[in-house]
């Protein structure tokens, strides 16, 4: 009887240590959930400064949530992605936040800018692709205004200096002989401007063609998006003018060698003198010494 009710006792104690085994076994925590399969979301593309743009190199910024994107790629055609798979690029350290990542795209040598410019832009990992977002771009051409020759487009001197203002950041200049600009007779690299004023330093007027007594130009100025529209100069050519011509300074003299003083504009730069009203009879010429104080002298 006693051995038999050891036997029930035995048999309670194993069932509630199975019991309690049981439970605590019920409570352990849980194993880490298998990773979800994040595809890229991407929901917005944006300029990092501006929509304006003036070189052929942009930074962008772009919105992606869930999954880290791998590998993008970007079309200035459509959204379609010409070439398919062939066009995707690896991310590499373009993370600025948890969600927003900068890369900088770069249009080809060459490319023939439109009133606006669309990219768009695509990103996946292993899980899948993004959607397709975009943005919309404005290529900005240099202007230009106020174009003179040596200040008043009024010179004597054939050699002169171009100075005008432009917008956009133009990096080079060609200059045509006519308005259809398919006579060009110059071209160069424009040096940065100065004080706001471009200048094309010794510009030879002697490479445009004289009508009733001026010579006409159209410049043009490019920057990495396009070029400008022409700007027209007339640069009207100044005769010397003489005047207040006097000998050793009253025109009174006791001595053969004089020396001859005027007054004179348009800068010449040589002189002629000549024995008779008719300009046959040439006795002296020469260059001119710049004016001092407003006089030349031929001594």
């Amino acid at each position: 009887m006693k051995s038999g009710f050891k036997q029930c006792v035995s048999l309670l104690v194993l069932a509630l240590a199975m019991a309690g085994h049981v439970g605590r076994a019920e409570i352990l925590p849980p194993g880490p959930p298998p990773a979800p399969n994040e595809t890229p979301v991407l929901s917005s593309l944006r300029p990092e400064i501006s929509s304006q743009i003036v070189s052929l190199q942009i930074n962008l910024l772009a919105t992606v949530s869930d999954g880290t994107p791998t590998q993008y790629r970007i079309s200035t055609v459509d959204n379609t992605f010409p070439g398919n798979d062939a066009n995707w690029l690896e991310t590499t350290d373009w993370s600025l936040s948890e969600d927003e990542y900068a890369f900088s795209f770069e249009y080809p040598d060459g490319y023939d800018f439109g009133p606006r410019e669309t990219l768009y832009l695509q990103v996946k990992n292993d899980y899948g692709q993004s959607t397709v977002a975009q943005t919309i771009l404005t290529p900005i051409f240099p202007a230009i205004s106020l174009l003179k020759a040596d200040d008043d487009n009024r010179t004597g001197n054939p050699i002169v200096d171009l100075t005008f203002k432009a917008t956009a950041d133009p990096t080079t200049y060609a200059i045509y002989a006519d308005r259809d600009l398919t006579a060009q007779v110059d071209a160069g690299d424009l040096a940065p401007a100065v004080e706001g004023l471009f200048t094309i330093a010794a510009f030879d007027l002697g490479l445009l063609d004289e009508v009733r007594g001026r010579k006409t130009l159209y410049l043009t100025v490019a920057n990495a998006v396009g070029s400008s529209s022409a700007a027209m100069a007339a640069v009207t050519l100044e005769l010397p003018r003489i005047s207040s011509l006097k000998v050793d300074g009253d025109n009174k003299t006791g001595n053969p060698i004089v020396d001859l003083t005027f007054q004179a504009t348009a800068d010449p730069a040589t002189y002629a003198i000549y024995a008779d009203r008719d300009l046959t009879a040439q006795v002296d010429a020469g260059d001119l010494d710049p004016a001092v104080e407003g006089l030349f002298t031929i001594a």
